[in-house]
């Protein structure tokens, strides 16, 4: 079935003047129109300050995590541990030490995670 002239696919702008009084004019239409994309460009600018911030912010976090988080969480770990086993330390301090060292882990992770989405995709998969 063919659709008609009134159900084409074609858009069309629907002019926020229309509904003020008097018939809108053209110039009225595309100021309206310039004031939305305006708005609009407004919008995504902002969006696209606050993303650009996030991904400096996560970069950081990764950059510190693999230049000193890494070696800090595994001494944490393995102080616990020896502390622990040579009888330095009760049951209770081992655990905060192991806990420390898995939340820096986790925070690791969780950087990696929201980094994710913001790199390229590797080389045998671009064009698919």
């Amino acid at each position: 079935m063919r659709p008609s002239a009134a159900t084409s696919s074609a858009r069309r702008y629907h002019c926020p003047a229309a509904g003020r009084a008097g018939a809108p004019t053209p110039r009225a239409c595309a100021a309206d129109r310039r004031a939305e994309l305006d708005a609009a460009r407004r919008q995504r600018s902002s969006e696209r300050a606050s993303t650009q911030a996030q991904l400096t912010q996560l970069r950081e976090s990764l950059a510190y995590f693999e230049s000193t988080g890494a070696a800090l969480a595994s001494t944490l770990r393995d102080d616990a541990q020896r502390a622990y086993t040579a009888g330095e330390a009760d049951y209770f301090q081992f655990t905060q030490g192991i806990e420390q060292a898995f939340q820096l882990n986790a925070e690791h992770l969780r950087v990696r995670y929201e980094l994710a989405p913001h790199r390229p995709p590797p080389p045998c998969l671009q064009g698919l």
